[in-house]
């Protein structure tokens, strides 16, 4: 044997032990293959196996043990979530796992202890979360990166009452100080501290989590000065802010960036939460090295008037700066003006960080020059409310921006991108359902999640040559495509890319690409062929979702 499809022994209630015979040759132990497996207890998977995908062992709540083999690079997100009989990782720690998938061994109650590997560098969200008896954690001086909520959860993060707990390579990811203490009242300055990053959502107001993301989080799972912290120096030799960081932060008033930063992740200064915003001032060009703004980063941030940010920067989040004072003032002036240039805001590295369009107005020409089209730069109008014509509504309160997202739904009918774009972010043209075609450039090399979901009325799409990425359900609910070819360029094909499909009869895609779960689903209802890798075979349609009705030939495309 020297391949073990996804999904092999899915939800088998009742098999207990499984045996790989010597010789046997696999590599990776695929997406769900024994998730659900609620009664197995024994497994020892052969020596050559390199990877566990995610869900592989999820939910299989007998497993009291796992021989992880040396060789060992991935687990996926939640391989082995909720192995709630799990009580230790054998050669966990002498694996060669780099990173560990978010959720990987959440609520794995058993766990006392753990070692991480050595060569060990980014553990993902949630990664050990409920893990409800881990005391003792050893983490390595290699790890950069802490992902939100890895360790919530457990006593080890817990009952740690240091002022600050810095792991790996100087990541912190939880502090215990009360900025009233300090002698500047209500500041948090993190000077003479070794800090590289911010992480693990170490500043995070628990109540906004909770409010926002349907979770009993409390102040243990996050900052319990959060209502307290005004002010806050972040040191140079920091280069990475992590996800949710100072997530729900309301009252900050300052706060000081360093010029080393490099990254800052999603929603990590988010304030836009029950209507309530910040008023804090900030200069993101202070930071020379900024490379990466993740989605929501700055929302909900009033006091932003202007969005200045370094041409370092390449890639911009979806909603990074939604419910600033400059979202809303964009619009306004485009209106007064009248100027086509006035209908761009373009900022860092040519970065399209978001359009208007005008009353009547048909077309979109994005302008020469533009490197990226930012993730939702151009999306369309995402409210619940159906107008018939939003330009006939007399309403106050309905911004300016909001009536463009309706025009771009429902007025505008064709974009066309420029020759010189490379990168198209993720639901960069959402419900843009008037365009039929869409033709991308020869100069793309990636498109982002759900950048054309819901472009109901797409029917002719033209790939340049030269992408290698598609992101998950990037042409989701795309339900005017018949037929669909990917260019064997690309290298990847997110889950999901081709979901809710209705018309789409026949779909190629490329013969040598990594290809996700679930490309298409049980709305694919005119599906008569997929031509895909062999390896990939047995995830085209996920097993877990509906796949009654579609009929489906597989073929090995050279």
């Amino acid at each position: 044997m020297t391949s073990l499809g996804s999904h092999a022994f899915f939800n088998c209630k009742s098999l207990s032990e499984v045996k790989f015979e010597s010789g046997c040759a696999i590599t990776k132990i695929e997406a769900y293959t024994f998730a659900g497996c609620s009664s197995l207890e024994m497994i020892s998977v052969p020596s050559t196996v390199t990877t566990i995908d995610g869900y592989a062992f999820y939910g299989c709540t007998a497993l009291e043990g796992f021989d992880f083999p040396q060789g060992l690079a991935t687990i996926g997100i939640y391989g082995f979530a909720g192995c709630s009989a799990m009580g230790e990782l054998d050669g966990f720690a002498d694996s060669e796992i780099t990173s560990l998938g978010s959720g990987a061994f959440s609520a794995c109650n058993g766990l006392s202890s753990v070692e991480l590997p050595e060569n060990l560098v980014v553990i993902g969200s949630s990664a050990f979360a409920d893990c409800t008896k881990l005391l003792d954690v050893t983490i390595h001086d290699i790890v950069q990166s802490v992902g939100p909520f890895a360790f919530s959860g457990t006593p080890w993060f817990y009952e740690n009452t240091d002022d600050y707990l810095i792991v790996g390579d100087g990541v912190l990811i939880k502090c215990n100080v009360n900025p009233n203490a300090s002698d500047t009242v209500g500041m948090i300055d993190l000077n003479g501290l070794g800090i590289k990053a911010i992480d693990c959502a170490c500043f995070a107001n628990a109540g906004a989590l909770s409010d926002n993301m349907s979770t009993p989080y409390t102040d243990a799972d996050a900052y319990k000065y959060y209502s307290s912290l005004k002010y806050l120096v972040i040191p140079e030799g920091v280069t990475y802010i992590g996800a949710y960081a100072f997530y729900g932060c309301q009252w900050l008033e300052s706060v000081d960036l360093p010029s080393t930063l490099t990254v800052i992740g999603s929603d990590a200064f988010n304030c836009y939460f029950g209507g309530s915003y910040v008023n804090a001032t900030i200069s993101l060009m202070d930071c020379p090295k900024l490379e990466t703004i993740g989605s929501s980063a700055f929302c909900g941030w009033e006091s932003i008037t202007d969005i200045e940010i370094p041409d370092s920067v390449t890639s911009i989040g979806y909603d990074a700066f939604k419910e600033t004072r400059a979202f809303y003032d964009f619009a306004d002036r485009a209106l007064a003006s009248g100027e086509e240039s006035d209908k761009y805001k373009i900022v860092g590295d040519n970065i399209l960080l978001w359009v208007y369009a005008a009353k009547g107005q048909t077309e979109i020409v994005i302008p020469d020059g533009v490197k990226a089209v930012a993730s939702g730069a151009c999306q369309g109008w995402a409210s619940a409310l159906v107008y018939e014509n939003i330009d006939t509504i007399d309403d106050v309160g309905i911004s300016e921006i909001a009536k463009s997202q309706w025009r771009i739904t429902n007025v505008v009918t064709s974009i066309v991108l420029p020759a010189t774009v490379e990168a198209i972010g993720d639901y960069a043209f959402f419900n843009c359902r008037g365009i039929s075609k869409i033709v991308v450039p020869d100069s793309v090399t990636s498109i982002g999640a759900s950048a054309f979901y819901f472009c109901s009325n797409l029917t002719s799409v033209w790939l340049g040559t030269k992408i290698e990425a598609i992101g998950a359900s990037a042409f989701g609910l795309c339900m005017g495509l018949e037929y669909f070819t990917v260019p064997e360029s690309v290298k990847s094909v997110g889950s999901g890319a081709f979901c809710g499909c209705a018309a789409l009869k026949e779909l190629a895609l490329p013969s040598q690409a990594s290809i996700g779960s679930g490309v298409v689903d049980g709305d694919c209802i005119m599906l008569q062929t997929v031509y895909a890798p062999l390896d990939c075979r047995s995830r085209i349609i996920d097993v877990t979702g509906s796949s009654v009705g579609i009929n489906v030939e597989y073929y090995l495309n050279k």
